[in-house]
């Protein structure tokens, strides 16, 4: 997975599902990313790295210009200095209130200033199912153009209700399946640190652990 989003520019997908085709929860898309942002932060100096988390919670600061402008700056701070085209960029829009069309054209520079560095630049999009519906449908496109203009792009989502991601047919896939054994130990590690529940197990004379952890895992679906 580290290598496939090294390679190429054709952004690579992670989407998790259940066996269901439903995606459940806690499959570990977050922690992959937390996982594959350490790996491409500690490769090579020279390489430029931006990502995000699409939070429900915080849509109204993530519009596209919102995104783009994060992407920017944190590429920014990979760059020993600011570039004489960037500062000229800036100078030109810097009493302009930020729009899509800037923030386009600053992040446009980006792959040709690590390039002359020996370096790649990376995107990692976390739980891009959260975006807003409206970014969605406007704007997914901004990620297929950070792939033309040679930034590797590493997504995860769930099936994303707009496109259901067929724009990215071209992209590495690959399904993140919760493991059952995994989330049996965990909510039996949490029932044993509830003396209450424990108490309520003990005294039914109908329903054991085993049953209460079963039906835990069947409600929520995998979560």
């Amino acid at each position: 997975m580290l290598l496939g989003c090294g390679i190429g520019s054709s952004p690579l997908r992670v989407r998790a599902t259940d066996a269901a085709d439903k995606l459940a929860a806690g499959a570990g898309k977050t922690y992959l990313c937390s996982v594959v942002i350490d790996h491409l932060l500690g490769q090579r100096e020279t390489d430029g790295v931006a990502y995000i988390y699409f939070g429900y919670g915080e849509q109204a600061q993530q519009r596209p210009v919102d995104v783009l402008s994060i992407f920017t700056k944190q590429l920014l701070r990979r760059l020993p200095t600011i570039p004489a085209d960037i500062e000229d960029a800036y100078d030109q829009f810097r009493f302009e209130s930020p729009n899509l069309t800037m923030v386009k054209r600053f992040i446009s520079l980006m792959p040709e200033h690590f390039a002359a560095q020996g370096g790649r630049v990376f995107v990692v999009c976390d739980a891009l199912d959260e975006a807003d519906e409206l970014w969605q449908q406007q704007d997914l496109p901004i990620v297929h153009e950070l792939g033309n203009m040679n930034f590797r792009i590493f997504l995860t989502s769930r099936p994303c209700p707009v496109d259901n991601f067929s724009s990215f047919s071209d992209a590495i896939h690959l399904d993140l399946v919760p493991d059952q054994n995994d989330l049996r130990a965990y909510i039996r590690r949490k029932l044993d640190m509830s003396r209450i529940t424990i108490g309520l197990i003990e005294s039914s004379k109908t329903i054991g652990q085993e049953d209460v952890i079963s039906r835990l895992l069947s409600s929520v679906d995998g979560m």
